[in-house]
């Protein structure tokens, strides 16, 4: 375990702990929004009224929000995010706890409800 590995391994850490920290913030701040309800933000996703986010669904929300859509790397330009398609993999993922390539609602609700009682 060199001192190269380490410090790797430790910039891997701190970078996953403040993303953590910028994912909470924003769970906590769509909880505390009045406009904000889970089972209308899910269904407002579930196009197909399924009872699942699909990729396909998700790309859908991103193309409509004006974001950019394309099956390259990650990369961004001057007004919009470019969205990849490993990108909305890794999304779905990140939700996906029983790694059926798609989102129930529990799962959604899982993700979108506030971890920590501390408010950030």
């Amino acid at each position: 375990f060199t001192t190269t590995t380490r410090k790797l391994l430790k910039d891997l850490f701190v970078h996953h702990i403040e993303n953590e920290v910028v994912v909470e913030a924003l769970r906590q701040k769509l909880n505390r929004d009045s406009a904000f309800d889970l089972k209308d933000a899910f269904a407002f996703l579930d196009k197909d009224r399924d009872g699942y986010i699909t990729i396909y669904e998700v790309k859908l929300f991103f193309c409509k929000s004006n974001l950019l859509f394309v099956l390259a790397e990650d990369a961004f330009d001057e007004y919009r995010m470019i969205v990849t398609e490993n990108d909305l993999y890794y999304l779905i993922s990140r939700f996906d706890k029983n790694d059926d390539k798609k989102i129930s609602y529990a799962e959604f609700v899982a993700e979108l409800t506030p971890k920590s009682k501390r408010v950030v």
